[in-house]
């Protein structure tokens, strides 16, 4: 059930609720209006029949007699008159008034009161008789009928035009709701090249631009990924041909050494040249030896040696331990404050590089007299590694290296950030490392190549 029928809904729900209550309150209220026209309209019957009657028994009266008394009630639109002998026979009816545009016969049912009769003692002539008043609410309830018609025709229409309204408001809406719908499913199928135009409430429109530059950022995510991808794919291919130029051109030749020298052996022993074996056998030995020592240089250079693998604090020791000992006019410390235990060894490679890359740079470049470095845990579960020096900073013009570049690289592949910022007066470097430091933590994987 989408969200616009459901809101359309729950409007139009309460629309007929307050329809019905409108209802009932309007059929209440006819009741009791008719009931209380019928009420006046006998008491008024009654007192025009006892009034005429006083009139007629005076000693000098000529005033109508009971027959033409009922006929005083023909065309009365709320009392039907019946005249009555003693014996309680009907000797005289009145005929009311038929209304032109009758009401439905349950609403006559469901409005029309129970009223008793009115009954009035006659004297015709010194024969008694009476006069019986009924209600009649048909007039009063087809007058009531056609209000509440009205009524409820412009209850009706204002529902309909009332839905109506609320169905283009709310269609309209949540229009940019379906945009974002129909982007975030081009999306999951397109790629990043997907935007929404911000439009309608305040709210909808910070969504459309939180969406927009999120594509932004995720576009540009997967063009750094793909130029890491393609880096990758070529430096395996330069492996590739590096290690096929090898086998060729080292290995290759002494494969021929052995076989020549095995087959020299091989002919030395049938003819008998025993003597010739030994030469023989300890050239094959020279060709294996060179090629092993070979076979290690190329395994050293596909798996090279870490650093790290003898924990990150020891090889920093050793990195700031190298440079005091090649540059002795600058001071340098160390401060490690983190458990390298909840650290993955690709995170201690990183923050080694980083330190690495920074001492480096400050010494070639930055002519400082004192060099500082500290690794401790964030208070986020990351590791921040700071370099500080106080020498010549870096200029507004200079522009970033190689190094930096590549630094930037590998902690944004693996989520995390680097912060380079020049001391007062333009002296002096820091430069911040921020890392996740624990296991759970994933690195950003360049696509798998097709």
């Amino acid at each position: 059930m989408s969200l616009r029928f459901r809101l359309i809904t729950s409007i139009l729900v309460v629309l007929l609720v307050s329809l019905a209550v409108g209802g009932l309150l309007a059929g209440w209220t006819a009741t009791k209006s008719v009931r209380t026209e019928m009420q006046a309209a006998l008491a008024i019957g009654e007192k025009t029949l006892r009034n005429g009657e006083a009139a007629r028994q005076a000693p000098d009266a000529e005033g109508p007699g009971p027959d033409r008394q009922v006929h005083l009630f023909d065309g009365n639109r709320h009392l039907r008159a019946r005249l009555l002998d003693e014996a309680g026979r009907v000797r005289a009816v009145s005929v009311p008034l038929e209304p032109r545009q009758p009401a439905p016969g349950w609403l006559v049912d469901l409005v029309a009161p129970s009223l008793p009769a009115v009954d009035v003692p006659l004297d015709a002539g010194g024969r008694p008789g009476r006069m019986v008043l009924e209600a009649d609410p048909r007039n009063e309830v087809a007058e009531v009928w056609g209000q509440l018609r009205d009524g409820f025709a412009a209850l009706g229409l204002f529902c309909a035009l009332s839905a109506a309204l609320v169905g283009f408001v709310v269609s309209r809406a949540l229009r940019p709701l379906e945009d974002l719908s129909a982007a975030l499913a081009v999306v999951g199928s397109e790629g990043f090249a997907a935007r929404l135009r911000p439009a309608g409430s305040p709210e909808l429109v910070r969504l459309a631009e939180g969406f927009n530059a999120m594509m932004e950022r995720l576009g540009r995510a997967e063009r750094h990924n793909r130029r890491l991808h393609e880096q990758l794919v070529a430096v395996q291919e330069e492996e590739r041909a590096e290690l096929a130029r090898d086998l060729h051109d080292e290995i290759g030749p002494f494969l021929f050494c052995v076989a020549v020298d095995a087959a020299a052996i091989e002919q030395a022993a049938r003819s008998g040249s025993h003597a010739e074996i030994p030469d023989s056998a300890a050239a094959i030995r020279r060709s294996v030896s060179h090629m092993q020592g070979h076979v290690r240089s190329m395994l050293g250079r596909l798996r090279p040696a870490s650093p790290v693998e003898i924990g990150l604090a020891p090889a920093l020791r050793n990195l700031i331990a190298f440079w005091q000992a090649r540059q002795p006019g600058i001071a340098f410390t160390l401060g490690i404050e983190v458990e390298e235990d909840s650290m993955e060894e690709a995170a201690k490679e990183v923050v080694y590089r980083v330190v690495q890359e920074s001492v480096t740079n400050a010494v070639r470049h930055g002519e400082p007299g004192q060099v500082e470095v500290s690794v401790q845990a964030g208070t986020e579960g990351e590791v921040v590694a700071s370099i500080a020096d106080d020498g010549v900073g870096l200029s507004a013009t200079a522009v970033p290296g190689f190094g930096l570049a590549g630094l930037r690289d590998r902690l944004t592949a693996r989520g995390g950030s680097l912060q380079v910022v020049t001391g007062p007066a333009g002296r002096g470097l820091q430069i911040t490392a921020r890392l996740p430091r624990l296991e759970g933590a994933e690195a950003l994987q360049p696509p798998a190549a097709a």
